[in-house]
């Protein structure tokens, strides 16, 4: 085994750790879910995978993404339309967004029923565990909550969202040191967060001002030191496996398998790889905002030509 970055899986959306889905391409040239980019409550508007460096000389990728209203990534959508087992992961998200819906109409407990159902089908869909977590919570039903949020984080140990659920579990159950240093742990995996930063400020007041139980406090100091240390710009898992997909795009990065070992690519061909412009192997691909992908040398060309239009649907490039 080896230590690799948790970011290489190319399938995953670093924002909510999930299948990336209605797939949006930044300028920057990564590509997150479009409900992640276009949701203006997400703490960071950073492109996760972009350098620091880079971030501070240039305009956000992502507020650039919301003020262009960028349209979904036309020749990712069709790929993953083509894969049976992405069709799947999809389904799944659809079933989340619906059980969210019914969470913010505070139906809790046809949001309890949507997620259950998808838990009781894959013990894997962390997102679905996160979100029957918060919904107990809503229920004071800290206890059930406290189990879903653990097993989010068994699955994606690097995700702060996870911490962050939690410590507003144990926050709630009037556990205020635990909630504190789970907050903590939260923000070892980013400390940019600007949220989980508020969330941690207001547990450590309440911790300042009152006494918690000594075995609550070693118990959550104990899960502590058992979380290795990470930073933003180097987040590793120690043990991985090697993936087994035939597109060897990446490793596995966590206790669920690597989605690229489930991409059936028998459904597409090289053509699909093709740019619609020189009908050659796309090179140097580079994406409009308009969703579509081209050469990068053929887009310069063609834009030259017809006075900054996409050249599939003829909207402005001109931004």
């Amino acid at each position: 085994s080896s230590s690799i970055l948790i970011t290489s899986c190319p399938w995953i959306c670093l924002f909510c750790e999930n299948f990336i889905y209605e797939p949006i391409t930044l300028y920057c040239g990564h590509t997150y879910c479009e409900q992640c980019i276009k949701d203006d409550k997400f703490s960071s508007i950073n492109c996760p995978r972009c350098p620091k460096d880079i971030q501070e000389q240039i305009k956000s990728s992502i507020t650039y993404a919301r003020e262009n209203n960028s349209s979904k990534n036309h020749f990712l959508k069709q790929i993953i339309e083509r894969s049976t087992t992405f069709k799947l992961k999809c389904e799944n998200i659809l079933l989340c967004h619906k059980a969210q819906n019914e969470y913010i109409k505070k139906n809790y407990q046809q949001a309890i029923d949507i997620y259950s159902d998808i838990t009781e089908k894959y013990d894997d869909e962390h997102i679905a565990f996160y979100g029957r977590a918060k919904t107990y919570k809503a229920l004071k039903q800290f206890d059930k909550a406290l189990t879903d949020i653990e097993q989010v984080i068994l699955l994606k140990p690097y995700w702060a969202k996870g911490y962050y659920c939690r410590s507003e579990i144990l926050f709630e159950m009037k556990c205020f040191t635990p909630a504190l240093l789970s907050s903590l742990q939260g923000l070892t995996i980013d400390p940019d967060d600007q949220i989980g930063k508020q969330i941690m400020a207001r547990h450590l007041h309440t911790v300042l001002h009152n006494n918690d139980d000594k075995q609550d406090v070693t118990r959550a100091e104990n899960d502590l030191n058992m979380f290795p240390s990470t930073n933003n710009t180097n987040k590793q898992v120690m043990t991985s496996n090697t993936c087994d997909s035939k597109l060897h795009m990446c490793k596995s990065t966590s206790l669920t398998p690597c989605l690229c070992a489930l991409f059936d690519s028998e459904h597409i061909n090289a053509r699909d790889y093709d740019c619609s412009i020189c009908v050659n192997l796309l090179w140097f691909p580079v994406t409009t905002p308009c969703g579509h992908i081209f050469c990068r040398e053929c887009l310069i060309r063609s834009i030259d030509n017809t006075h900054a239009q996409c050249p599939i649907c003829k909207k402005s490039l001109e931004d």
